[in-house]
């Protein structure tokens, strides 16, 4: 996986990008799964858009994560998988800036990050 890969600091004012957040099934980016996306789109500080998704991890969620991000096994059971919803995700922020907040590119997906990072 590509945990240690890290983003780049963008200095400059963007008035356009997505912010995103993941819930995962733990806090290890080696060994835990997503099982929720969501994001909003923002134009000039007005948000335009949302995206918000359950992710079936494929495996049962941890009594403990469950307590933090009151997803239980139940409520992802017919969600789509990541390799499922990635593209349509993907398609959602586009070309965007991406802002995250303990995330780390790739560290949930095991896929390279989809974008070069802006310097």
């Amino acid at each position: 996986m590509l945990a240690s890969a890290q983003g780049k600091n963008l200095n400059r004012y963007v008035p356009d990008y997505v912010l995103f957040d993941l819930e995962t099934t733990g806090i290890s980016c080696n060994c835990d799964e997503v099982i929720e996306i969501s994001a909003v789109k923002v134009r000039s500080g007005t948000i335009v858009d949302s995206f918000s998704s359950l992710v079936n991890p494929g495996r049962p969620i941890p009594w403990g994560a469950s307590q933090v991000n009151n997803i239980t096994d139940e409520m992802v059971s017919d969600a789509p998988t990541m390799e499922e919803i990635l593209p349509v995700f993907l398609n959602f922020f586009g070309d965007d800036v991406l802002v995250g907040h303990n995330i780390e590119p790739g560290s949930y997906t095991n896929q390279p990050p989809p974008h070069r990072h802006l310097s």
